[in-house]
């Protein structure tokens, strides 16, 4: 019955330079053209028996999610005991659905002046929504620039019941502080572009730095702890020995690594990075792409003219960290 109801909400999904004030804070005076709606609030406002009346009103909104749905099988769905209970929990870790819109609108207005011309200009419909814990769903999705599906179920926080098996540092990234975050991040991977064949660790390093400028620049230098799965104690450990970590990388020769090991150990999700110290157990994860992050950062403060759509695209590590004058 569950893998019906995952395979239900999956069929629905199937369905110049920058004009901005400098590349890490652009203007906020363009048009956001996002419309946000909370289906984590408006399919279960109702009380199950007046539910189907309202339908009609909920197809004009939700158009997307009754593509594959008939009125009869969401009305299944939504009066599911299991998807309720995920949408009282979505209530809790997003209680004022109008200070997640503004933040997503906000972004978007941003989103827009660093990327002024393409597929970023189209009207967007936001849906928060609960997807039955649906994997297709995580991290949100992007759908033809005109659709984004934020399952807020992927973001209930660590020490909910529905991650109980997942790894301590897997379960962290579940806190709701990241959902806006990853957003942002998925529009920056669909534009950003890594070497075609092998590539380096510091490939790597610089594609994921985009990623996360690209979200701060987006969301505003406060949400920049929020661009990373660490816990506070994390990044002021990161923040605070930036320096060392990386001298690490430049006195081991890993700057130009193309091994699997590498990424594994710096790159990819991991409970510490192995840089085989004392200190490992202190160090977080992709460590790499935090690393990158300070890089690309002091590219864009040194380029504040940077065109986010040539950035993303630009494969030359090389040259980027040569004029990054990153010296931390």
């Amino acid at each position: 019955m569950r893998t019906t109801k995952v395979l239900l909400w999956l069929a629905m999904a199937g369905t110049a330079s920058c004009t901005s004030e400098s590349a890490l804070a652009p203007g906020n005076d363009t048009p956001a053209r996002a419309s946000v709606h909370p289906a984590y609030i408006d399919f279960f406002d109702a009380e199950p028996a007046a539910l189907a009346a309202q339908i009609p009103e909920l197809q004009k909104t939700y158009s997307p999610f009754f593509e594959s749905l008939t009125p009869e099988q969401f009305l299944r769905l939504v009066n599911d005991p299991e998807l309720r209970g995920l949408h009282e929990d979505a209530l809790l870790a997003f209680p004022d659905s109008a200070v997640l819109a503004n933040q997503i609108r906000s972004g978007y207005a941003r989103y827009r002046a660093l990327l002024p011309r393409g597929a970023s200009q189209h009207a967007v419909r936001i849906y928060p929504f609960v997807s039955f814990l649906d994997p297709a769903f995580y991290p949100p999705l992007v759908v033809d620039s005109s659709y984004v599906f934020l399952a807020v179920d992927h973001y209930l926080g660590a020490d909910h019941p529905a991650y109980a098996a997942d790894p301590a540092y897997l379960a962290y990234q579940r806190e709701p502080r990241f959902a806006v975050p990853a957003l942002f991040q998925q529009l920056a991977i669909a534009q950003a572009i890594l070497p075609e064949n092998s590539y380096t660790l510091l490939d790597q390093m610089i594609y994921w730095g985009k990623i996360a400028c690209f979200g701060e620049a987006c969301l505003g230098e406060a949400a920049a702890p929020d661009l990373f799965p660490y816990t506070p104690e994390q990044w002021k450990f990161c923040t605070e020995h930036e320096a060392d970590l990386w001298k690490y990388f430049i006195q081991s020769r890993l700057l130009y690594e193309t091994s699997v090991d590498a990424e594994r150990r710096f790159i990819q999700p991991a409970p510490f990075s192995k840089l085989q110290t004392a200190y490992d157990q202190q160090i977080p994860g992709t460590i790499g792409r935090w690393l990158g992050y300070r890089l690309v950062r002091s590219y864009l403060e040194d380029h504040p003219d940077t065109d986010w759509r040539t950035f993303l695209a630009n494969t030359d590590s090389r040259q980027i960290l040569a004029e990054s004058g990153y010296r931390p």
